[in-house]
């Protein structure tokens, strides 16, 4: 088990912010790409160079996100309907993850491979801009809860705006 955090600003002209580990060491950079329309952000691995690219996707009742990895490997996030809870599922041809929150504050999550928590997301509840802490359980989710945790945060700041 072990965290990355992550820790947004508040006044921006261009999104971009590392995600960080324990000892406070840049793990991942995240850059968005500017769009009046839609959400594409850029998620690079430091040390390895790997990235991934979640856009998404317009045109859908629900927050449908695509997330396209370097070696090929492709997910789907989407929100799903439900009453007092948030619902995410990511979907690959290798596992389904799902995202379940609280009820009314959206500041902690859990995220499951069938019935077996393999990570966690929390919300900072008091932060100048948003702030969370990933804590992975099952390493090989690592950049599956990265892009979750992405496509969660966009979610939440399109409803605020809404």
């Amino acid at each position: 088990m072990y965290k990355l955090y992550i820790q947004q600003k508040v006044f921006k002209l261009r999104d971009v912010y590392p995600v960080l580990d324990e000892e406070g060491q840049t793990v991942y950079e995240v850059d968005q790409d500017f769009k009046l329309l839609g959400n594409t952000e850029h998620v690079r691995h430091v040390a390895s160079g790997k990235s991934f690219v979640i856009d998404r996707e317009l045109l859908r009742f629900m927050p449908h996100y695509q997330v396209d990895f370097s070696d090929g490997s492709q997910l789907t996030i989407a929100q799903r309907f439900s009453f007092f809870r948030k619902q995410i599922e990511l979907t690959s041809d290798q596992f389904q993850l799902r995202l379940q929150g609280d009820y009314l504050w959206d500041l902690n999550f859990s995220v499951y491979n069938g019935q077996v928590e393999v990570g966690s997301i929390k919300k900072a509840w008091l932060a100048w801009g948003d702030s969370y802490e990933i804590t992975v359980l099952d390493a090989s989710f690592e950049e599956a809860l990265l892009a979750l945790l992405i496509a969660l945060d966009d979610i939440l700041d399109q409803e605020k705006r809404d």
